[in-house]
């Protein structure tokens, strides 16, 4: 991008930019591009000839040539571009990919190429339709800000909203940017591109590199972070069985449940939480499960029960054991254990009057430090007799 371009820019224009360039802060980079974490990529798969990006609290996964490298745009954007730049200027070309979760939809300036008044002047446009940003209040920043709707398109697996602006600002001539918009009821994807077929620099896209790289793009709106706080709790209840002896107060909110089998008897109790993003059958990645064990009489001690209870037979992932910890809830000790597969899930156990209490309590999500919180509150009520 130019930046000594302002220095012919008369004083009046100047002013105009000036506002301009505040009134739509969310159409620029922002400042604090930075390498993505090395855990958002994974090595490069053996039967491909690019570098796979996983961004599952972002809602995607995509796959991006050996020669191109990614940065971070803030918290909710992502930008990709090839590993080239010219002196003095940032990068000609990238690809980029934005999130609006719910409930961050007032993030203008912060969001890269979002903000509400754009969103919804795409959202209402026609196929074949041109609109600009600028309200046609001066023609002369119009132009570089001037979308046309294109017809609808299949992206990431989802119908996606089409857009071409032929002169984006502060891009050389002959750039074009390719903007894709696909939205969900929790969530909106910006996803784009500045390509350049006859720029004579390096670090050009062409329309046909930018449409096969995300020809491999796979949204999963399932897996975004949610930023919507969980319902509060206006009331707990009490549970009591006599025969197992014992009684807690719960989130009288939470679901009870009562086919649970997270212990090799069944569960006598059980709660469950559905997050606003968990999609129906399927295995639980935003929520909560707590569930109780019927007590098991023992001569041994706590740790020597769970390791006979958890390690007799051959783990299924063997390169991540088991993990021991004590734990306090309202005085007790408890024996902790975080047995990790797929998920990592969090027993707790406890000898009480020569028998072993145990209690599964799993929280995954965005609201996940909250729901643990609950199921702290949870097992410090526990009273025996």
């Amino acid at each position: 991008m130019k930046k000594n371009v302002f220095v012919i820019i008369g004083s009046v224009f100047l002013s105009l930019l000036i506002f301009y360039l505040i009134f739509f802060k969310g159409n620029f980079i922002a400042k604090n591009v930075k390498p993505l974490p090395p855990d958002s990529i994974t090595a490069p798969d053996t039967t491909s000839d690019g570098i796979k990006i996983i961004e599952k609290d972002l809602g995607y996964t995509l796959t991006i040539p050996k020669n191109y490298i990614g940065e971070t745009n803030g918290d909710f954007s992502r930008t990709y571009r090839p590993d080239v730049q010219n002196t003095g200027q940032g990068p000609i070309n990238f690809l980029y990919i934005s999130v609006v979760p719910k409930g961050k939809e007032g993030e203008e300036g912060t969001i890269y190429n979002y903000s509400q008044n754009n969103i919804q002047t795409l959202r209402n446009m026609a196929i074949g339709e041109t609109r600009s940003f600028g309200g046609n209040t001066d023609p002369n920043l119009n132009q570089y800000f001037s979308y046309q709707r294109d017809a609808d398109l299949m992206l990431g697996g989802y119908g996606a909203k089409s857009f071409v602006n032929t002169k984006p600002w502060e891009f050389p001539n002959g750039t074009t940017e390719y903007r894709y918009l696909v939205e969900f009821e929790a969530v909106i994807f910006i996803i784009g591109g500045y390509t350049g077929e006859d720029i004579d620099l390096q670090g050009t896209i062409t329309k046909s590199e930018m449409d096969s790289i995300f020809a491999d793009l796979k949204i999963t709106p399932e897996t975004i972070t949610s930023y919507s706080p969980p319902p509060t709790i206006n009331e707990w209840k009490t549970y009591t069985n006599k025969e197992a002896g014992l009684t807690f107060e719960y989130p009288g909110n939470w679901q009870f449940r009562t086919d649970g089998q997270n212990f090799p008897d069944k569960d006598i109790f059980g709660l469950f939480v559905v997050g606003q993003t968990q999609r129906p059958q399927t295995e639980l990645y935003d929520g909560v499960n707590f569930a109780v064990m019927k007590p098991q009489a023992t001569d041994l001690d706590t740790l020597s029960w769970m390791k006979t209870r958890y390690e007799t037979n051959q783990p299924e992932y063997p390169d991540r054991p088991p993990k021991y910890e004590s734990v306090s809830f309202s005085g007790l000790r408890y024996e902790k254990i975080t047995i990790c597969g797929l998920g990592c899930f969090p027993y707790y156990h406890i000898k009480i009057n020569g028998k072993i209490y145990g209690y599964l309590g799993f929280a995954v999500g965005p609201n996940e430090n909250y729901y643990n919180s609950m199921i702290g509150q949870i097992i410090s009520s526990i009273k025996y007799y």
